[in-house]
């Protein structure tokens, strides 16, 4: 918070009243640490806790819906009615994309495939006369200085991007993967190496996002 304040908004918070936009399962507690936070370490003159739900509404021009959030951490289905969260009636899943960034990383690994950061390697290619990669070969590069939560920071970004770029979640509820004939679809990782996937890109998110959710909670948090 103090470096969003004061290194990326430039701001003097003690002369500007606040909006925060807090997770929507945020219980009493949490939100009576955060109030306390604000007012006596930032000093702010106003504070007004608003749930990312009910915003995600007003920026749609309506009162009164379902919100379905996705995210890194987390899937929630809230109902909204006429500017307040209903309590004790929405839906969250504590599988989300970070879930399924890991199943696709298990699922690369098991097909020989490794996350490798492009400052991990030095990479040394060899091309034909058209201009054809016809060797490619990564060496590994010891960094001391790097951080483990650098390197899985990078390690995640890139599984961002391949999870962008291979997998799909399938159209039917009632369909076997095994059984679907798909275009091949295929992924160049930094290191050279060529991942190639056809019904299997259907699986990370079958399987994480849209099979057994083992972690479903309903209820607003309000009283937590």
């Amino acid at each position: 918070v103090a470096h969003t304040l004061q290194n990326e908004l430039h701001v003097d918070s003690s002369e500007n009243g606040l909006l925060y936009a807090e997770p929507n399962h945020n219980g009493r507690a949490a939100r009576e640490r955060l109030v306390e936070l604000f007012f006596e370490t930032f000093q702010v003159p106003a504070l007004y806790l608003a749930r990312s739900a009910v915003l995600a509404a007003y920026a749609s021009g309506r009162t009164t819906g379902i919100v379905l959030d996705m995210g890194h951490s987390g899937i929630s289905a809230v109902p909204i009615l006429e500017g307040s969260l209903v309590k004790d009636k929405f839906l969250r899943t504590d599988i989300g994309g970070a879930a399924m960034s890991a199943a696709l990383k298990t699922q690369l690994a098991t097909a020989g495939k490794n996350i490798s950061p492009i400052w991990s390697f030095k990479r040394t290619t060899t091309r034909a006369e058209d201009g054809t990669v016809t060797h490619s070969e990564a060496t590994p590069i010891h960094r001391p200085g790097i951080t483990q939560s650098f390197e899985q920071y990078s390690i995640t970004r890139l599984l961002e991007d391949a999870k962008a770029g291979l997998c799909r979640a399938y159209d039917s509820p009632r369909v076997n993967l095994a059984e679907l004939v798909v275009p091949e679809s295929t992924w160049e990782l930094p290191d050279g190496n060529v991942v190639r996937m056809t019904s299997e890109k259907f699986v990370a998110a079958e399987q994480t996002i849209f099979g057994e959710l083992p972690h479903v909670a309903t209820g607003s948090g309000s009283d937590q």
